[in-house]
């Protein structure tokens, strides 16, 4: 055996030149490209464009194809090649994905297309595959031959075009030197009178290890004599020899770098989807049932959201649906960090696999996302269309066994909750709900109160000026058969549907009331935060049941503040001032939640005898960022202020977000900075 490798060092770095129009696009697109690692410019000229490319020429070029209007991409491209010693690869951006568009793209010699929304994913992929620094030194080449002059020759001199070269003697130590020296492509002489090299394609084609390897044979005879065998064979490639030296190098190039994208290419789409550049669906699939088999081992907890986009009736509703896709994807690709794992797993259906069971981060995070989606537009002949969506919760709890079953049951939890929100805001074409899933959690809650299955627990509100007040809001949770916890998401909504709502109300009342009164004897005396549900607006006999209950009690009334939610309260306004003004009759504070979210609703605090102001989440969870919503919380705070009403921002995560609050002139802070939710009132409930 013969061979002999040569160090070729290959310095070049990597710069990305983002040419657009639309400089905000380019930004973004750069900004994305920044955190990868890549070195990135943005350009929204042409001219600039051909004068940098002068002095420091791009590895990669992402073009807006818009931009060019006087100037062709192909022009352009050339002219930058020119003052170029590498290949600069092009990636064309298109305004849409139609078929006339990548036809454009082609036929102005680009490398690769994508359209508008980006597939942040798929660029960063595109990048993966043509920057330097993701390549090996140098390429490798293995020659099998049986010492014949012409074709060692040949090899030989691929050395000294930027290739390592070795040569194989022995064809019994084909294997052993491919172990050892792992080419890049293996070149076969087709002439060597001993062992046929059809045959020895075969056996390597046989291994696994090999399947991918580029093969080529060379021969001095008439290639038409391999044509038969060689797809059959797994041959890549036919050479005729003689060859001159650089034509082999460029085609040994060639086909290592499309075997080398090929396998990358495997591996991206091996996990990802190839339309949003998320996880895919087994992918998702492989992690969900890891992490229900650490769950079920005690060793981990985690939680399922499920995200359903609902089809656009337009024009094209293809076409628009698969934009808002690739939008959706964005945005759980930027807002989801590892470890958690955010999938796309069918039509319009996003899936995360979160790490954490907690409630009110859950919460949080679910907020988050909902906001950033409610911010979609897209622009289609002349009309603004927005994405309507729908997302469920699901614990991966004790009776959670696998993962189809942990998906059915988010999907289950999907379709509750947005039949539930298209009912409170009284638009006709509501979810119909299949009558089997509506019947099974109808007869889980039945059960659970009849077995007295619920829970309560506490999670306290703090002054930000310090006062000593004992503040709590009171969550509610069911437990399955097992004890477990199940998600107010799950079975609230269908609580709302079904004729057990009031039961439910009435039976965390009870429970307050009894807590209010234990806590008395041990000379605490904290103030409850009782959530009530829309329909209770309408309950014409809750109030005599609440005044019922505390005068049984011995307490006082204002130890109890209930809570309505600011659309329901605008969609019932008489039925609402009934109940509040009963309620303060009774010596009771009354909250509105989910204050601001709904800015038709605003100002219904004038309207009804309001206590506290609860901001919406959506308001509050980027504070630190937004100050769109840094304004807002200011107005509703002056609001509260006018009408003698105090105001709790909830889901508070930092202390950057509770700054940002007091400086908005909130009054009380909630969330998971303080305390998390927890079944026993804690020592300190002030700031």
């Amino acid at each position: 055996m013969i061979m002999v490798w040569n160090n070729v060092e290959n310095n070049s770095e990597s710069q990305i030149y983002f040419l657009f129009e639309n400089n905000n696009i380019a930004q973004e697109l750069a900004s994305q490209a920044r955190n990868y690692g890549y070195k990135a410019r943005v350009m929204n000229s042409i001219g600039v464009f051909e004068n940098v490319c002068k002095s420091y020429s791009p590895q990669v070029v992402v073009a807006e194809l818009k931009i060019f209007k006087e100037k062709s991409f192909s022009a352009v491209i050339s002219a930058a090649q020119g003052f170029s010693d590498h290949k600069i690869f092009t990636l064309l951006i298109g305004e849409n994905g139609s078929l006339s568009s990548r036809l454009n793209a082609v036929r102005e010699g680009a490398d690769s297309f994508l359209f508008k929304p980006v597939n942040i994913m798929a660029m960063l992929n595109q990048l993966n595959l043509h920057c330097d620094h993701n390549k090996k030194e140098v390429d490798r080449v293995m020659l099998l031959s049986d010492g014949s002059e012409l074709p060692r020759q040949t090899v030989s001199q691929l050395d000294s075009l930027g290739l390592q070269a070795g040569v194989v003697e022995n064809s019994a130590e084909i294997l052993s030197s491919i172990d050892l020296f792992k080419p890049d492509m293996l070149i076969i002489n087709g002439d060597m009178p001993t062992i046929s090299a059809v045959d020895l394609v075969q056996v390597l084609r046989q291994d696994d290890q090999f399947f991918g390897l580029p093969i080529a044979v060379i021969t001095k005879r008439d290639k038409r004599i391999f044509d038969q065998q060689a797809i059959s064979s797994g041959i890549d490639t036919l050479i005729g020899l003689p060859i001159p030296s650089s034509d082999l190098a460029a085609i040994c190039k060639s086909k290592i770098k499309r075997a080398d994208n090929l396998k990358r290419e495997f591996r991206y789409l091996s996990k990802r989807d190839a339309v949003t550049g998320l996880y895919n669906k087994e992918y998702f699939f492989e992690k969900l049932n890891q992490a229900i088999s650490h769950n079920q081992a005690g060793s981990a907890s985690g939680a399922v959201v499920y995200i359903h986009l609902e089809e656009m009736e337009n024009s094209d509703k293809s076409a628009v649906t698969r934009i808002f896709d690739i939008t959706v994807g964005n945005i759980l690709r930027s807002k989801v960090s590892p470890p958690h794992v955010p999938a796309y797993i069918d039509n319009h259906v996003f899936v995360i696999l979160y790490y954490s069971d907690d409630e009110r981060v859950l919460d949080s995070y679910v907020e988050s996302i909902r906001q950033a989606i409610e911010k979609v537009e897209y622009l289609d002949q002349g009309t603004k269309l927005t994405a309507k969506y729908s997302v469920g919760v699901t614990l991966l709890g004790s009776k959670v066994s696998d993962a189809l079953g942990a998906v059915k049951r988010a999907e289950e939890s999907c379709a509750i909750n947005e039949a539930n929100k298209e009912s409170e805001s009284n638009r006709e074409e509501t979810v119909k709900l299949s009558r089997e899933i509506i019947e099974k959690w109808t007869e889980a809650i039945k059960s659970a109160l009849m077995e007295d299955r619920f829970r309560l627990v506490y999670q306290p509100i703090a002054n930000l000026s310090g006062h000593p007040e004992s503040f709590y809001e009171v969550f509610l949770r069911m437990q399955d058969e097992t004890g477990a916890d199940i998600l107010p998401q799950e079975f609230l909504p269908v609580a709302e549907h079904s004729n057990v709502s009031s039961k439910i109300d009435r039976w965390v009342i009870d429970h307050a009331i009894h807590v209010i009164s234990e806590n008395n004897s041990l000379g605490h005396k904290p103030i409850l935060f009782i959530k009530l549900f829309p329909s209770s607006i309408e309950d014409r006999d809750l109030i005599f049941f609440i005044e019922q209950r505390i005068f049984e009690s011995g307490l006082e009334g204002n130890r109890f503040v209930f809570q309505i939610t600011q659309s329901s309260a605008s969609l019932r306004l008489q039925d609402a001032w009934e109940l509040t003004s009963g309620l303060k009759k009774l010596g009771c504070q009354i909250a509105v939640e989910h204050y601001g979210k709904d800015r038709d609703s605003l100002h219904i605090i004038k309207k009804l005898p309001v206590d506290y102001v609860k901001i919406d989440g959506s308001l509050v969870v980027d504070i630190n960022s937004n100050e769109e919503n840094q304004q807002r919380i200011e107005a509703i705070a002056r609001e509260a202020s006018e009408n003698h009403a105090m105001t709790i921002a909830s889901l508070v995560q930092d202390a950057s977000s509770l700054a940002a609050l007091y400086r908005c002139g909130v009054d009380y802070i909630q969330g998971y900075f303080m305390q998390e939710p927890a079944d026993v009132f804690s020592a300190s409930e002030t700031l």
